[in-house]
């Protein structure tokens, strides 16, 4: 598959024409948003059982949107059931990317919290070499503060790759037909080839998420859907769909 690179500037141009799909049918990806919060939120209240079938359902909601942008970039109507289009079409290896994807950040969690153990003694003995080791149950705010600084700088590091390979996942698998590796080894290569586009639509969408979260949160169901939307605009830029 042929990944393109594309200028800097694009990067704005993905969350400008994501918003123009929710602009085209708003009442539509409003439903769609909440549904979709609804679902992972309550599911994932449920202990143990319900974060596994969140994390499993996420790349199939994912991938149902992204198919619904698909059909409203080729002049259809968006509708409610886009949602639910990965149940249609390609489940089995959404199922299974949610699968690896949760199971990869599971180990990123476990080694993080390792990182926090370690650092804050690391901390404690740089400020007490005779501490013994272990006597860590009395942080000092220095120590703290060292594991924090360990575990967001070491986090930052493990977690960029995976959200690298995970960004187009989704829509690989369910737009493309790739298997899971594959579109996760795309993904991360296309992520890669184009860092300053990333760049500048990473900062204009943290941006607009902290606008968005002004008002009681409630701006999350216009980001949410201008989210999808770039996310396939920037699939179709990459990929060169269409």
């Amino acid at each position: 598959m042929k990944i393109e690179q594309v200028p800097a500037i694009r990067g704005f141009g993905w969350v400008l024409e994501g918003f123009a799909f929710v602009r085209a049918a708003p009442l539509v990806w409003l439903v769609d948003s909440v549904l979709f919060i609804v679902a992972l939120g309550i599911l994932s209240l449920i202990p143990l059982f319900g974060t596994i079938a969140a994390t499993l359902l996420q790349p199939i909601l994912v991938g149902g949107l992204l198919q619904g942008c698909r059909d409203q970039a080729a002049g259809g109507p968006l509708q409610i059931d886009h949602l639910l289009a990965g149940f249609r079409r390609n489940t089995q290896s959404l199922l299974v990317l949610g699968l690896v994807l949760g199971l990869v950040s599971l180990l990123l969690m476990l080694v993080l919290a390792g990182i926090v153990v370690a650092g804050g003694w690391l901390g404690s003995v740089s400020l007490n070499p005779d501490a013994p080791f272990g006597d860590g149950s009395d942080l000092s705010p220095q120590a703290a503060g060292f594991a924090v600084l360990l575990v967001l700088a070491v986090g930052s590091l493990l977690y960029l790759p995976l959200a690298m390979a995970a960004w187009f996942a989704p829509a690989l698998v369910m737009l493309d037909g790739l298997g899971v590796w594959d579109s996760l080894r795309a993904s991360f290569l296309a992520c890669l080839r184009n860092p300053l586009p990333f760049l500048s639509y990473g900062v204009l969408l943290f941006v607009l998420l902290l606008i968005a979260l002004v008002p009681f949160g409630l701006g999350v169901l216009v980001w949410l859907p201008v989210m999808f939307g770039s996310v396939y605009v920037s699939y179709r830029d990459i990929f060169q769909e269409g």
